[in-house]
């Protein structure tokens, strides 16, 4: 995670942390799925969309909670001024 790390200004620690959430909410909802019987309430169709819908959600709203203080596509720091924009 050298890039988030940089870009974020994260120690090693706190990018441990960012990427055990990570795995923690993924095992959450592959546990937690089958407790609550979801694929026998919701309908398997309108499940496969709400999955993704959800995900691309959860990974989107950080970045418009950013949105006012910085573009969302930036060049890496090594980049020479004028390129990867």
């Amino acid at each position: 995670m050298p890039q988030p790390r940089a870009e974020w200004g994260l120690t090693a620690g706190q990018a441990g942390l960012l990427t055990l959430s990570v795995q923690l909410g993924f095992a959450a909802g592959a546990v937690g799925s089958p407790v609550l019987a979801v694929g026998d309430v919701v309908a398997p169709r309108r499940l496969m969309l709400l999955g993704p819908v959800g995900a691309a959600l959860a990974n989107v709203g950080p970045v418009l909670a950013d949105a006012p203080s910085r573009p969302v596509a930036r060049p890496p720091p090594s980049a020479p001024p004028g390129r990867g924009t």
